[in-house]
């Protein structure tokens, strides 16, 4: 069965050769939302506006061996969380860390990196937020895979 793109996006896209779509990465990790070059920097440009009022930093975190160190193997003081891919993760927090996020927040929209795929980030993304209060539902979170 084939997938129907909502109706904003095909707005956007009627009319463009796909090869020439581009992926908004500062909206959305989504490796399936693509939008025209035009649209691309007038939304860069609205957002460039909106931080700017709102005088909001953009901040970028390392999740691995900066927020929390994670293993295949249970340690003391981790949490056990479960991958997409089935596979379990033990997750130390550093210390302080959601102190740390909520200053942060204050003033800050933040995004998240790691080199890990995607089924390991999500689980230890929804260890860290679950409630996606520092990083959105979905959340800004950019992997090896997108």
């Amino acid at each position: 069965a084939t997938r129907k793109r909502p109706r904003v996006i095909q707005r956007v896209v009627a009319g463009v050769d796909s090869q020439q779509l581009l992926r908004p990465g500062f909206l959305t990790a989504s490796s399936e939302l693509r939008v025209s070059r035009e649209a691309l920097l007038q939304m860069a440009d609205g957002e460039r506006a909106r931080r700017s009022e709102a005088r909001r930093l953009v901040l970028v975190l390392d999740i691995d061996h900066t927020l929390l160190q994670a293993t295949s193997r249970p340690r003391p003081g981790s949490t056990a969380v479960r991958g997409e891919d089935g596979r379990a993760y033990h997750v130390r927090f550093r210390p302080r860390l959601i102190d740390f996020l909520r200053s942060a927040a204050e003033m800050c929209d933040m995004f998240l990196y790691t080199h890990g795929k995607d089924h390991y980030a999500a689980a230890v993304v929804r260890a860290m937020d679950p409630d996606g209060q520092f990083f959105g539902i979905p959340p800004r979170l950019f992997t090896r895979d997108n």
